[in-house]
């Protein structure tokens, strides 16, 4: 049996991540808000027509519709099963979401995309903040991250203190030796 309850709280969920009003969702199907509230509180249900259309517009499935799973480390590893690693990389990278579900994801891909990861965001062809992306690093990856934030951007430097191992400090100190008692007054410990 269908649980509208269910379709209605993944709708408003799915609606929220997208940082739609309820008005935004209804125009973007072409229908009124009322129907969007009904649809959230459980009262009614889009017809298939409409499903599908939000299957597009939030990129989910049908079944993710109707069941509620939050799907976004599963849609990845489905991802993977079905089509070209590549492909998945370049959904992963292309997402409205990325800021939400790098954290959960980004260990699923490979030394070579994780590389090609940062050297978009160095490149400024991904969007995320440092501080974001730096505690799921390896310590190579950190270490190559920060000889280019070192030597490029020395002005994103004060959002990564809190989180620099001893190894990044000793770079930072033989770089700027003065800086050492500025940074570590907001290490946390």
């Amino acid at each position: 049996m269908i649980d509208l309850i269910q379709i209605g709280t993944t709708i408003e969920a799915l609606r929220k991540s997208k940082n739609m009003t309820q008005d935004d969702l209804a125009s973007a199907l072409y229908v009124s808000r009322q129907a969007i509230s009904k649809w959230e509180t459980g009262k009614g249900m889009p017809s298939i027509e409409v499903l599908i259309e939000l299957t597009r517009l939030f990129e989910v499935s049908i079944d993710a519709l109707i069941d509620g799973k939050d799907l976004s480390k599963e849609k990845l590893t489905n991802q993977f099963q079905q089509l070209p690693r590549a492909a998945v990389f370049a959904n992963f990278i292309q997402s409205d979401n990325l800021k939400n579900t790098f954290k959960d994801s980004f260990y699923l891909f490979n030394q070579e995309e994780r590389t090609q990861f940062i050297n978009l965001l160095i490149k400024k062809k991904v969007h995320l903040p440092y501080a974001t992306v730096w505690p799921h690093l390896s310590e190579e990856e950190r270490i190559y991250l920060f000889g280019y934030i070192l030597a490029q951007e020395e002005h994103k430097l004060e959002e990564l203190y809190p989180y620099l191992n001893r190894t990044e400090e000793q770079m930072l100190y033989k770089k700027h030796p003065f800086k050492k008692i500025t940074y570590h007054f907001n290490r946390k410990e």
